[in-house]
């Protein structure tokens, strides 16, 4: 017989899977070709005499700019993520006694340590995705290359929320263990 925890995970796992599939069944795909260019204040399409330069100073300003910007903002943010990580796997004992710890702080540190692996996740995919934007504006810049950008963007903004999640599970992990363990009479060393 399956019980309500067994099917609670098989519930999750499953809704985890279809999700990861959603996010990204197509975002690897090659994008299309522009078809019109907007800068300084002009929309050129690709008749337009223009539109190559407009397409190439476009290109060049994506990749001095905002590809080197998000690279090291992600680098950075990843490294933070994965000392956040190991720190709390690392200081669980202290943190939150796991062994004896009661359900709200073994499952919040639980989730804790879930939303720092969604965030890790997210904040690499992010990256690859920025650096494959950045390939193909290098490469072949008549490519929409901002589309695979603007879905690295939403990556880098959910990988920053899943983290801030996750500093408040640790948070409150830290409070009802520290409450159970005062309520239990014991010493909050």
């Amino acid at each position: 017989m399956m019980t309500t925890s067994k099917l609670v995970a098989a519930l999750f796992l499953v809704g985890a899977i279809w999700g990861a599939y959603v996010v990204i069944a197509h975002w690897f795909d090659v994008p299309p070709t522009r078809v019109s260019c907007f800068h300084g204040g002009y929309l050129l399409d690709q008749n337009h005499p223009s539109f190559s330069a407009c397409i190439k100073d476009l290109s060049d300003l994506f990749l001095t700019r905002d590809y080197a910007e998000s690279k090291d903002l992600a680098k950075t943010f990843l490294t933070l993520i994965s000392v956040t990580l190991v720190t709390s796997i690392t200081f669980s004992e202290k943190i939150v006694d796991v062994a004896k710890a009661g359900a709200l702080p073994f499952f919040t540190m639980i989730v804790c340590w879930s939303l720092l692996l969604v965030s890790l996740v997210a904040c690499g995919t992010g990256l690859a995705l920025i650096t494959t934007a950045a390939g193909i504006a290098a490469y072949a810049p008549e490519l929409d290359y901002r589309q695979l950008a603007d879905r690295a963007v939403v990556l880098f903004l959910t990988s920053g929320a899943a983290f801030a999640f996750a500093l408040l599970a640790l948070i409150i992990a830290g409070i009802a263990s520290l409450v159970e363990k005062r309520a239990s009479g014991h010493p909050s060393s």
